[in-house]
């Protein structure tokens, strides 16, 4: 997750190039009606459907990334694997490359009182670049479906949150308070999307953004804490 400077450009050229990667949970069930798994925790069926987690931690059933070429009319999935991006390309008049990622949780209707709820997800891999400037990104909420697609990229959201990224650490971890998104998803599906600031309005030549590894050394979760 992380600016790119121009002077940096020659040693990211082949993660920024379109078609490339920018830079560089648990258990299940299915059927009808409600299965529990651990304490406290009954997995409804239909959106929450296929996936489980253990009471205190719930991780994404689906995540991705979406890009969009304004001046080409395209818009497809990133060639990223589950990685989630929010990033900016552009070296010709043509080529002008935004990415929004996602990610989706299936909640379950949680049996205790839910105290805090905390979104954390890392970068990854991150990369040093002395000097560079910040990347400003914004974190929003939707009614999920565990389905991540094109449909996605401008789809309606809720802000929740803005947070910065640095080419200082490779290795930044951020959290955010959830808990009345989730309180309020039980039995449902709730996704975040994590998009540039600027985004879609910037138009300078170079490339930058943020990368959060779907499986890094911290992976995408859900912390939960109950009463």
């Amino acid at each position: 997750m992380k600016p790119v400077a121009l002077l940096a450009l020659a040693v990211v050229a082949t993660a920024l190039l379109p078609g490339a990667m920018f830079l560089p949970p648990r258990g299940g069930f299915s059927g009808g009606g409600f299965v529990t798994i651990g304490p406290g925790v009954a997995f409804p069926s239909g959106c929450g459907a296929g996936a489980s987690a253990p009471a205190s931690v719930l991780h994404p059933a689906v995540t991705g990334t979406i890009r969009d070429f304004p001046e080409m009319g395209v818009r497809d999935q990133a060639p990223v694997g589950e990685d989630i991006q929010s990033s900016y390309f552009r070296t010709t008049e043509t080529n002008r490359e935004f990415r929004r990622g996602f990610m989706e949780f299936a909640i379950p209707r949680l049996q205790g009182k839910i105290q805090h709820a905390t979104l954390v997800f890392a970068e990854g891999p991150g990369a040093v670049v002395p000097g560079a400037p910040d990347v400003d990104n914004e974190l929003s909420w939707y009614r999920a479906d565990l389905k991540v697609g094109v449909e996605d990229y401008d789809r309606p959201t809720l802000f929740l949150a803005g947070f910065k990224d640095d080419l200082q650490d490779p290795n930044n971890v951020w959290s955010f308070d959830v808990t009345s998104e989730v309180r309020g998803m039980q039995g449902g599906c709730l996704g975040f999307r994590v998009k540039l600031v600027l985004d879609p309005g910037h138009t300078a030549y170079g490339g930058f953004g943020t990368s959060i590894g779907r499986y890094s050394w911290i992976q995408p979760h859900i912390q939960l804490d109950f009463a």
